[in-house]
Formats: structure tokens, sequence, C-alpha cells
């Protein structure tokens, strides 16, 4: 193996496969960086590679790097985002590392928003795709108030027929739960003074709500820390 990346360097298929045969022949991952002149890491990933059918096959006929072909094995059980991984490395190679952190973010807002969800509906919580625009439909809680008076709460809807709720979920993976209901005046609930009619006042929490979605809809998170600004169309 040595001799051969003298002559002519091995390619990252070559190498990893080596490494493969070197385990079967008995050797341990620092025996092999010793003999081959390897960092211990880069061993340890052309082997997790060399195990990977999907990796080898890319790092194979894509030309795909040892460390490129690593990240494909974390989405093993995604197949759309391996095949938009590997076109982003075969033509525009250089965004490879951004395309690869920006796949990690969406999965963990992904997997952050089922985890809510499924929480959700196990309470029996009807579980909105949006947190406007139902008509009527559904009211925000932050719109009601109690006979008393007082805001409705989370508490005050938890065994309420027709309760609903939207999950967001932040650039951070953090989420957040907008709670709705059907029937308002069924749950001995009453709309709050000027609620959806623009005469009155908005609570300060209505107005941080309102600056939110002002805000997330002038950006777009494009993932590895970076914010696409729709008005002027610049990365930030």
């Amino acid at each position: 193996m040595v001799e051969n990346d003298q002559r002519e360097a091995l390619t990252d298929a070559d190498r990893a496969a080596a490494f493969q045969q070197l385990v079967l022949e008995g050797f341990g991952v620092a025996a092999i960086a010793k003999r081959t002149g390897t960092k211990p890491r880069t061993v340890k990933t052309g082997l997790a590679v060399a195990d990977n059918a999907t990796a080898v096959t890319a790092m194979a006929e894509q030309q795909l790097t040892l460390d490129q072909a690593a990240v494909l094995i974390e989405f093993d059980d995604d197949p759309d985002v391996r095949a938009t991984l590997i076109q982003v490395a075969t033509t525009d190679p250089a965004q490879f590392a951004h395309a690869a952190q920006r796949a990690r973010d969406d999965r963990t807002r992904h997997q952050a928003r089922t985890a809510a969800e499924a929480d959700l509906t196990a309470c029996g919580y009807t579980v909105l795709d949006r947190d406007w625009l139902y008509n009527g439909e559904y009211t925000r809680i932050t719109d009601l108030r109690t006979t008393a008076g007082d805001p409705v709460t989370e508490v005050d809807v938890a065994d309420v027929n027709g309760r609903a709720a939207h999950v967001r979920v932040g650039f951070d993976g953090i989420t957040e739960t907008i709670y709705f209901v059907a029937d308002p005046k069924g749950a001995g609930f009453k709309k709050a003074n000027g609620a959806g009619a623009g005469n009155g006042p908005m609570s300060d929490e209505q107005k941080a709500e309102r600056r939110t979605l002002i805000a997330n809809n002038k950006t777009f998170h494009v993932g590895n820390g970076q914010v696409l600004d729709r008005e002027s169309g610049r990365l930030r």
C-alpha cells in the first residue's frame, strides 16, 4: 500500500478498501495508522466508509472524497438528502460542507417538530400545519380570555374539546407551541377586547408574536448560521 502510494497516489476508494483488508488480516487501527503513515482518524473514517455500500459506491463512481463519503453515512435513512449531497459534491464541491450542515440542521428541526407533535397528539390535540388564516375554524388562545377576564393559558385548554396546536421550530431547533381551540364559546372563553377586530390595543404577548411573524417573513434560514434577507436578497 505504501509503495503504491509513492508511485501513484491511491484513490480514497482504494485506500478505504486497503484499510478494510488490513483489519481482516488482524491489524488494529493504531497499527494500520503507524504502518501506513496515516492519521488514526483517517483510518477510522476509511473503515466506516468501507462498511457502507452506498458510501463505497458513491466514492468509486462519483469520485467523492473519503470525508464526503463519510457524511453520506449520516443520512443512510434519507436517500433524497444523499442524492442532493452527491450532486453538490460532484458539481460544486466547495459548497459541500455548507450543504451537509444545512441537511443536519434541517434534520434536527424535523426531529424536534416530530417529537413535539407526537407529544401533542398523545395529549389529544389536533396538530395544525400553520398558525394563521383559519377563518374562524380555530382561534388562538392569545385572542381569548376566561370568564374572569384572565388570559387563556395552555392549562386552561388541556382538557377542552376541539383543542389544537401548531409547533414552530426555531433556527436552533428549539420548539414553540401555539395553542388554539375550535369552539371558544363552548369551552367557556370569550374574545379578548379587540381580538381579530383591529379596534383595540394588542397585549404584550400579541405584540411579541407579531414581531416574530414579521421577522420570520423577512428572513429565511439557509443553514450553517446563515440567514437570507428576503427584502435585500443578501446572506447575513
